[in-house]
């Protein structure tokens, strides 16, 4: 799943399923730096620090369904570097570990089959 490289569609689903799953995920951030590139181009360093409480579903497409928990997460500091051209985001990086799921499934008291 992530942190590969994703097309939009892919990762608009799995926002959708994560914020279905936990309606109060919040990613609890804060701008670090700003840098202008060129004109009405932009980098933005973002730190983030993942909270949520599993209330609903969580259906993601190479898992079984995991049903609700009542179980609050919190992930540690990650950083994001967000690219805008002219007003839009055109890139995304970040530093979200490839055991980012299992540690999300580790705070609800499962593990990846």
């Amino acid at each position: 799943m992530l942190p590969q490289a994703v097309g939009k569609a892919q990762l608009l689903s799995c926002i959708n399923s994560l914020t279905m799953a936990f309606p109060d995920w919040s990613f609890n951030g804060q701008v670090l730096h700003e840098e202008q590139m060129a004109e009405r181009i932009w980098s933005v360093l973002f730190v983030t620090a993942v909270t949520g409480t599993q209330t609903g579903d969580l259906i993601l497409p190479t898992l079984p369904i995991i049903p609700a928990t009542g179980r609050k997460i919190a992930l540690p500091n990650r950083h994001m570097k967000f690219f805008i051209t002219h007003g839009t985001i055109s890139a995304i990086t970040s530093d979200f570990s490839p055991d980012c799921l299992d540690e999300v499934l580790a705070q609800l008291g499962l593990e990846l089959p």
